[in-house]
């Protein structure tokens, strides 16, 4: 009966070290109050986009002082597969592009170039994707048509490349930088020529994750932490398929709430880029690798990777830091997990040897 109740209280104790040893992962990033840049990213702004809640979403963040990415998609196709420019159809309307005029006056919105039409170009079974297998020259063609017709629609240098589904191959890199836009905003997943010049500047959560994501780049030291909200207009959608007035005044609380966090600055993508700092291949890389890699995979509480430290885009540094520390967590666990292997071996010697008594 003694034996029985040391092995109980020996497992009590591991239990607690153990969720001890995960709640420290949580903690152990320090509580530096660093800046922390956030970016939101608008997509799909284009000829078939809510007129009315554009209208809104823009008084929004003009009121609030805060800058918007807007990735615009300026055609329509016209799904003709035997036009010479099938990738052409409508366009944006002359409200719309007035619309997009006036914003970009604040010199506090960006435009961005979100596709060309933004249609499935592949074949059923693949990856879903407007360019991706689509040859050079014909990315070449859509892409240009989209960013010199917003060019000169708007008056404005377009920088940024959204690609549609963030799906986009080593063919569209080469494209955009021979028409020397400068930075792509995808997903976190893509490893693509190493030798471009490109800069990249990853989504990193929705709006259900904002408060999490400041809050874990408030803790990690380290320069050029980013954080890019993407958002869409169906994600204000409520029932009936129509703009809720709930969902929107939820999202303009977050924003004001952001809006008073002083260690909080709001950018565009392209302000960001402009203003310097290491945003180029070998960022993304490490960013995607690390997520990737097989320890995290397996760490013992990788939800919280998953839900709050891939809401950021981390500097090389801060990446560093999130590493070590990491690492020190992992060896705790193993420590823990041998220290458990140990005891249980001391109670069954100990088991064996009354056994071998009676």
């Amino acid at each position: 009966m003694h034996l029985i109740k040391s092995i109980k209280s020996l497992y009590v104790l591991m239990v607690v070290l153990l969720y001890s040893s995960s709640l420290n992962m949580e903690h152990s990033f320090g509580a530096h109050n660093d800046k922390v840049v956030v970016i939101f990213r608008y997509d799909d702004f284009g000829p078939k986009s809510d007129m009315l809640f554009n209208n809104e979403l823009f008084y929004i963040f003009s009121r609030l002082n805060i800058p918007l990415t807007i990735g615009v998609i300026p055609f329509i196709n016209n799904n003709d597969q035997n036009s010479s420019n099938r990738f052409i159809s409508d366009e944006l309307s002359s409200e719309k592009l007035e619309l997009l005029a006036r914003y970009i006056r604040l010199n506090s919105f960006e435009i961005a170039l979100h596709g060309v039409s933004h249609i499935i170009n592949s074949s059923p079974g693949d990856e879903i994707s407007e360019f991706k297998g689509i040859k050079m020259e014909d990315q070449y063609k859509m892409i240009s048509s989209g960013k010199e017709y917003l060019e000169n629609k708007l008056g404005t240098k377009i920088n940024t490349f959204i690609p549609p589904w963030n799906s986009y191959d080593s063919e569209t890199v080469k494209v955009l930088e021979k028409l020397n836009i400068r930075t792509i905003s995808a997903g976190s997943n893509r490893i693509l020529c190493p030798s471009t010049k490109l800069n990249f500047l990853p989504r990193t959560c929705t709006i259900p994750a904002i408060k999490k994501a400041v809050d874990i780049a408030s803790q990690i030291h380290g320069e050029d932490s980013v954080i890019v909200v993407i958002f869409h207009s169906y994600d204000f959608k409520g029932i009936n398929n129509t703009i809720s007035n709930k969902k929107l005044s939820e999202f303009v609380n977050t924003l004001t709430w952001l809006s008073e966090q002083e260690n909080i600055t709001f950018k565009t993508i392209d302000q960001v880029i402009a203003d310097g700092g290491d945003y180029g291949f070998d960022r993304n890389r490490r960013y995607i690798e690390f997520y990737n890699s097989t320890y995290v995979k397996y760490l013992p509480n990788k939800e919280y990777i998953n839900s709050r430290l891939r809401n950021i885009y981390p500097s090389s540094n801060s990446l560093n830091i999130i590493k070590g520390k990491l690492h020190l967590i992992i060896a705790l666990h193993l420590i823990l997990l041998l220290a458990a292997l140990l005891c249980v071996g001391y109670v069954l010697s100990r088991l064996l040897l009354q056994l071998g008594k009676r």
